[in-house]
């Protein structure tokens, strides 16, 4: 690094302070497995669609008869 700051208003003029890069780990705080989020999203949407499909075909059926 071979620019200097000419015009600083702090009281360090000329030193260059070092944030440790711990300060921006982040950790996971969720104990779910990996994956876990999206298998239950594919089994509500599953169960979903199962449930869809058995009420249009109790409607497909009543309006069937004549």
């Amino acid at each position: 690094m071979s620019e200097q700051l000419v015009n600083c208003l702090c009281e360090n003029q000329g030193q260059v302070q070092k944030v440790a890069p711990f300060l921006f780990k982040t950790e996971q705080k969720s104990l779910q497995k990996p994956g876990q989020l999206v298998k239950e999203f594919i089994q509500n949407s599953k169960q979903e669609i199962k449930e869809e499909k058995q009420r249009l075909m109790q409607e497909y059926s009543g309006d069937n008869i004549d």
